[in-house]
């Protein structure tokens, strides 16, 4: 067992000493999406015990009507019994209702921290190579080339179009519809 983060303590081996934080981010998420599976598997079979209970008992007071047609406390006991078979297969019914909805959170839940994965990989991808094209641009001997290069590259991570063309001066230019305006 070890600790997580604040009381959260997982069973099983942590995360080889090389792994990233995805890495255990998306241990945590599976688990959690395999307990939430799991709470919803066991609702829906006591949905289906309590129905089928309820099934059994509603029929044990049809045949105690059956056979105590004539009497009046068979008449009680068979309404009795009846009652409670449908009181019980109606929670058995609760029961499926609750388990349903759990699998369809727990389905929108999949989607969203898959979109949430995805974002990740793809910012990292997109640090990685910006930190690869620093390392290159380092590399160039011209220091106006550089900063020129460098800049380039800053305002691209910030979402800024620049003109990669060195004019008089080697300050990128910012083109329109690309934030100039605001």
């Amino acid at each position: 067992m070890y600790q997580v983060s604040g009381d959260l303590h997982l069973q099983g081996r942590p995360p080889a000493p090389g792994g990233s934080e995805a890495d255990v981010n998306q241990m945590i998420m599976s688990r959690f999406m395999n307990q939430a599976l799991s709470q919803a598997e066991t609702t829906f079979r006591l949905s289906a015990i309590f129905m089928s209970a309820g099934a059994v008992i509603l029929l044990a007071g049809g045949v105690l009507a059956l056979l105590r047609h004539a009497a009046s406390a068979g008449d009680a006991a068979a309404l009795m019994t009846s009652l409670a078979g449908v009181l019980i297969g109606t929670c058995g019914g609760a029961f499926a209702v609750h388990a349903n909805r759990a699998r369809r959170h727990l389905t929108e839940q999949v989607a969203a921290v898959r979109d949430d994965m995805k974002a990740e990989r793809a910012h990292a991808r997109e640090d990685t190579m910006r930190k690869q094209a620093l390392s290159l641009i380092e590399s160039i001997p011209d220091p106006a080339v550089r900063q020129h290069l460098t800049t380039v590259v800053m305002m691209n991570a910030l979402g800024l179009a620049a003109s990669p063309s060195l004019g008089k001066d080697s300050t990128p230019s910012l083109t329109a519809g690309d934030g100039a305006d605001e």
